[in-house]
């Protein structure tokens, strides 16, 4: 528009100055109005704090713990001047929750501090003494008590009866042979030491 123009037509200095078209600011600021106009309708009204009402406070700092705070002055444009109880802030409102009290106080378990004195582990069962046998105790025992021998001790030996009953002797055996029914011709049954002698004789 600062240029020179290479017309050869002649023309004012008036006609060749800039202006603003007015059609393209009225429409700027229709949209201006549009836009509020849509942001009035979608916001939420939230019921604005007191001093004395308990809040959350929306970290910002990277954590993602929300402090508990206390709202302690009211500022201009939605804003709230709070206490965390250890530093003040002054915050938006919505960079704050509000939070009811609970009904019950939540009790803190306190820890209790350790016995400076060292002290002896108890068990669990504890052992019991056992209480040792008196001597006069032993010896009614050992007297009470039958004594029985071992059989390596004794050297008696039990009799065997089939051997008492059978036949040493030639005559013993030719009588019990006679006494069961037999004759002297037959060879009789022999049984024992003697048994050989028998066998000697016959071949004889």
């Amino acid at each position: 528009m600062g240029r020179r123009t290479q017309s050869l037509t002649p023309a004012t200095s008036a006609a060749l100055q800039p202006f603003i078209v007015p059609q393209c600011e009225s429409h700027k600021m229709e949209h201006r109005r549009h836009k509020s106009a849509q942001r009035t309708c979608f916001k939420q009204t939230v019921a604005p704090l007191q001093p004395g009402d308990h809040v959350r406070m929306e970290p910002i700092d990277g954590r993602n713990e929300w402090k508990p705070a206390t709202v302690t002055k009211t500022l201009p444009h939605n804003n709230y001047e709070i206490w965390d109880g250890n530093r003040s802030f002054i915050r938006v409102k919505k960079f704050l929750r509000k939070k009811p009290l609970p009904d019950h106080p939540i009790q803190t378990k306190v820890a209790t501090p350790l016995p400076s004195t060292p002290y002896q582990l108890q068990l669990a069962c504890p052992q019991t003494e056992r209480a040792e046998p008196h001597q006069d105790d032993l010896v009614d025992e050992d007297l009470s008590a039958p004594q029985v021998s071992s059989p390596k001790s004794s050297s008696a030996k039990i009799p065997d009866p089939s051997l008492e009953s059978t036949p040493t002797t030639q005559k013993e055996a030719q009588a019990a042979w006679s006494s069961h029914g037999g004759t002297g011709a037959t060879r009789p049954m022999q049984t024992g030491p003697t048994l050989p002698k028998m066998i000697q004789t016959r071949s004889g």
